[in-house]
């Protein structure tokens, strides 16, 4: 993956903290531009997938493990309306959107007592 949030967290990178973090916020966002989806270059739509969708779910993937171990913890995504209603001209940006509310959703039924997960 080309992208920086590629070079700044690898996929399976072990996240080297000295504590359990009691929150974590991923506020990452990317709107890409504004057109049509026919007229929208793939790398511009993969990018804002990447950013919004991949790169919450890897600093997820890298936070919960210990937080699960723990025995505590909360996890706040940020969403955006685009993901519940679908807005014209960003149509990936609002998949992205859509893809971080259910990921949470999920996410939440399969974590244990203690952690805390949650979309805003």
């Amino acid at each position: 993956m080309g992208s920086s949030l590629g070079r700044l967290l690898p996929p399976n990178h072990a996240l080297e903290l000295a504590e359990t973090p009691d929150i974590l916020v991923n506020n990452a966002g990317y709107l890409g531009t504004t057109q049509g989806f026919v007229e929208h270059p793939s790398e511009d739509w993969q990018q804002i997938v990447a950013v919004n969708l991949v790169g919450t779910m890897r600093v997820t993937q890298a936070v919960l493990p210990r937080m699960l171990r723990a025995g505590h913890g909360r996890i706040v995504n940020m969403g955006s309306l685009a993901g519940k209603e679908g807005l014209a001209t960003l149509a990936a940006y609002s998949a992205a959107s859509a893809g971080v509310i259910a990921f949470t959703k999920a996410l939440s039924r399969e974590s244990a007592a203690g952690t805390s997960l949650s979309t805003v």
